[in-house]
């Protein structure tokens, strides 16, 4: 059943209210993160290059193939820059928990003071 004109205007009265108060958890939702521009940037520089340096391959260039390295170097940073920051957290770990990291640190310290 399709919705009616004034249920589409409170359903867009509520999509802008949620993007005005919480912009990343939009974003999260609609799938697309933060740096949508960047990851597809990232992606076709990583391909490209990746294109260029088997042309250098195929033809024994060596200034080709490392042109072609270089720009799928600058793809992966792309890409990276672009994926979305976790509060500086790790991901996978609870407020108040370590990581397993910093636990095995913990228990190495332990032993030594032993």
């Amino acid at each position: 059943m399709p919705l009616s004109d004034h249920e589409r205007q409170v359903l867009a009265a509520m999509e802008a209210a949620l993007e005005k108060e919480d912009p990343k958890l939009v974003s999260t939702l609609n799938g697309l993160p933060k740096g949508g521009k960047g990851l597809t940037l990232g992606a076709l520089a990583f391909f490209g290059g990746l294109a260029i340096l088997i042309g250098g391959l195929v033809s024994k260039s060596i200034l080709l193939g490392a042109l072609g390295f270089i720009v799928s170097l600058v793809g992966v940073v792309l890409i990276i820059g672009a994926l979305p920051k976790i509060d500086g957290k790790t991901p996978g770990t609870k407020s108040g928990k370590k990581s397993w990291s910093e636990r095995a640190q913990d228990r190495w310290d332990q032993r030594d003071a032993q």
